[in-house]
């Protein structure tokens, strides 16, 4: 989990994209490494494309809240349309490339976060014999367990 997205929450920058009812593609890392290392002792796997994802229908809102709760800040309340975000990625990418500055947020983090990524996993659970095993909840769990280690330790950054 980046460090710097704790503060542009807690800076109230994040808006939801869209009503924030768009399904997330989400799988806890340590089910996306265990797929990788299946896939590496799968020779049928090599040339594939494989997908590793979880199971639940975790909506944009859900993940948004979830992450609002871990930082201990609140839920984030402001929306922004899908079409002028993805406007707004658009003319911060044109004017990045005129000057010194990089884009705030681009066209492509806005299509992640605000379009439907409702993905199925059916050919990697098969051919790898592989299934998500941690939930959204136990995910978001145990990733602020380490988050909050890390961060709150002496001398952490």
């Amino acid at each position: 989990m980046s460090s710097h997205l704790e503060p542009v929450m807690r800076d109230s920058i994040m808006m939801i994209i869209g009503d924030g009812s768009n399904e997330m593609g989400l799988v806890y890392v340590e089910d996306t490494a265990d797929a990788l290392a299946r896939a590496g002792r799968c020779p049928d796997a090599a040339g594939q494309v494989l997908i590793a994802v979880g199971d639940e229908h975790i909506t944009q809102r859900q993940y948004f809240d979830a992450l609002a709760d871990g930082f201990g800040i609140p839920r984030i309340k402001k929306q922004v349309p899908y079409k002028v975000a993805f406007f707004f990625g658009w003319l911060g990418e044109f004017l990045a490339r005129k000057g010194p500055r990089k884009a705030v947020m681009r066209r492509s983090a806005i299509a992640i976060t605000g379009l439907p990524q409702r993905l199925r996993c059916d050919t990697t659970c098969e051919l790898l014999d592989w299934r998500p095993r941690v939930s959204f909840e136990d995910g978001m769990r145990k990733t602020f367990e380490w988050y909050h280690a890390r961060t709150r330790a002496p001398g952490a950054a």
